[in-house]
């Protein structure tokens, strides 16, 4: 409860762990940066761009990822033709990221 109260003494580099920034309720799920407005709906990844790949490969999506300092970089994500980021293997579709 304090750590709401005192979001500098947050550590967001670790898995888990959750803030709030203005009217986003933001989290760190296994070093990837997620958010979600008001606290409501499915948890997002936030894509920073996208990469074309050679003519009839995947885009690639930068997905931002918490580094330590708490300063967020993009990590090459796979992006395929139904618009679903893979994640750590998993697919998510466009309902769980935002750009």
């Amino acid at each position: 409860m304090t750590d709401d109260l005192f979001p500098e003494t947050i550590d967001k580099t670790q898995h888990g762990a959750e803030w709030w920034a203005g009217r986003y309720q933001c989290r760190n799920w296994h070093g990837f940066f997620q958010s979600r407005e008001d606290g409501r709906g499915p948890w997002q990844f936030y894509v920073e761009g996208f990469t074309d790949g050679p003519p009839g490969e995947e885009q690639t999506a930068h997905v931002a990822l918490i580094e330590r300092g708490e300063r967020l970089c993009g990590a090459p994500c796979p992006i395929d033709g139904k618009g679903r980021v893979q994640v750590l293997g998993r697919w998510y579709g466009h309902d769980h990221w935002k750009h």
